[in-house]
């Protein structure tokens, strides 16, 4: 089997996996969020792009420190309990733990010496 030939099955296992139940769902959730909390959402940019200023700049011991702090917390809580959120990172989580598994399934299939990520595996011992 030729590279073109992987590729274009790769290919058409990721347009499959574009339309499994899962990724649908996360692709619906997302549309949700963005358009329902899209003030919850701006909030959380807003607070967050302040307070990493804030922290690059001085740290915690920058005079606005704890209030940009308090307004990022209240700001990613506020976002973050909305219902639609959480099933989002919850499918998330599910979606990149298949992807791994699969990735992790797919090396080992090829060679069990592939070097992964944080390991350091040689095939001469």
């Amino acid at each position: 089997m030729g590279h073109t030939e992987i590729i274009n099955k790769t290919y058409d296992l990721l347009d499959e996996y574009r339309s499994s139940k899962d990724f649908v769902e996360l692709q619906r959730l997302n549309e949700i969020i963005n358009t329902k909390y899209s003030t919850e959402r701006a909030l959380f940019k807003k607070t967050f792009k302040r307070f990493d200023e804030i922290f690059s700049t001085g740290g915690k011991y920058h005079p606005d420190f704890k209030e940009a702090a308090s307004d990022y917390a209240k700001a990613k809580k506020d976002l973050y309990e909305k219902e639609e959120v959480q099933q989002y990172f919850i499918l998330e989580n599910r979606i990149n733990a298949e992807l791994k598994h699969f990735s992790t399934t797919l090396s080992n299939s090829v060679s069990p010496y592939f070097t992964k990520k944080g390991a350091h595996n040689c095939a001469i011992r």
